[in-house]
């Protein structure tokens, strides 16, 4: 029931009944292009077009939430959707751009090709606040004494610290010296100031103190700023077409805008495209950590060994590629084969 898990759930429920709905919608648009099955196809896009509007605009709100949540818990997952390398006051949102390789990349300056900013969106987005300060890749790596960001340097220092404190831990576990068992575990007691400060100090930064250099909990920039604009972009056009669809539906003036439906038809890929894009953003902004701050994916790792995982890999690949083509093809002949026939 934490904000982020609760505000993440959400997000995929509802963005997975949108992309029901435009898959209804398609669909149905596909036998209106047909001039089949007319009057069920009308009812179905009546009902879907309706139900994704309404549960795109909530899941707008959902990802709109996300995007504040996350600038709190993970300042890097933002900054590197956004590309951005030096943070700043009334931070712009940048629309859209093309990002330079990593090698050219080391400040705003230098990090696109070419690129369209809203000013000071990015802060309103991040803290509902446009002056708000937002942190960017160099803040976060380097450090910046001025808004008080801690360098990724530091964390890896009093991470390592944590960590050799446990490992005293299991030391004196194993030789039985209970005074370094009391004074180890006297460390993390919340109950006292000691605990207290050493929690807050350092072990707060305790996953830190496995990774090797500042530069680790920097992931990949261009994948997740095209993934981020993929799925956004795609939620607006998404908004935008089933509020269209719905109304012109309702006007029963749909049926004579093939362009429309033939839009319709080709968003069902890119509804799916879309959701694909959310879960890349998810999965790859969150690197390196298994548990933010606390566990890199590295040492969340099994212990079981390459070949099994290889060999399981492959397995889970196979059975997948087998049930995908067994359900695009039922789902396609179905499709063909349409409902009962209409009695007028």
């Amino acid at each position: 029931f934490s904000p982020v898990a609760m505000n993440k759930f959400f997000h995929t429920v509802t963005s997975s009944f949108v992309l029901a709905s435009l898959f209804v919608v398609g669909v149905s648009a596909w036998y209106l292009l047909r001039r089949r099955e007319q009057k069920m196809a009308r009812k179905s896009i009546a009902i879907a077009s309706a139900f994704g509007f309404i549960f795109a605009l909530v899941t707008a709100t959902t990802g709109d939430r996300s995007g504040a949540v996350i600038a709190r818990v993970q300042p890097m997952k933002l900054a590197a959707m956004e590309a951005l390398y030096d943070g700043s006051q009334g931070a712009p949102l940048t629309a859209i751009g093309i990002v330079k390789p990593e090698a050219e990349r080391t400040s705003n300056e230098d990090a696109f090709y070419f690129k369209i900013d809203i000013p000071k969106l990015l802060s309103i987005m991040s803290f509902r606040d446009a002056d708000a300060y937002v942190a960017g890749i160099n803040d976060l790596v380097n450090g910046n004494e001025r808004y008080g960001v801690m360098s990724a340097g530091e964390k890896i220092e009093r991470g390592r610290v944590a960590v050799g404190e446990l490992a005293r831990y299991r030391r004196a576990l194993d030789e039985g010296d209970q005074a370094t068992i009391d004074e180890v575990t006297a460390k993390f007691d919340p109950a006292t100031p000691q605990g207290e400060e050493f929690l807050r100090e350092y072990f707060a930064y305790f996953g830190y103190g496995y990774l090797d250099a500042p530069q680790d909990i920097v992931p990949d920039v261009p994948l997740l700023f095209y993934s981020f604009r993929v799925m956004v972009g795609a939620g607006c056009f998404f908004i935008l077409l089933l509020g269209l669809v719905w109304w012109l539906n309702r006007k029963d003036r749909l049926a004579d805008k093939r362009w429309l439906l033939w839009i319709a038809v080709w968003s069902v890929p890119l509804a799916y495209l879309a959701s694909q894009a959310g879960w890349v953003l998810a999965e790859v902004g969150r690197q390196p950590w298994a548990i933010q701050d606390l566990m890199p994916v590295g040492i969340a790792a099994s212990k079981i060994g390459s070949t099994s995982v290889t060999a399981t890999f492959f397995i889970f690949l196979a059975l997948f590629t087998a049930l995908l083509i067994a359900e695009l093809s039922i789902l396609f002949r179905q499709i063909k084969i349409g409902p009962e026939q209409e009695k007028e």
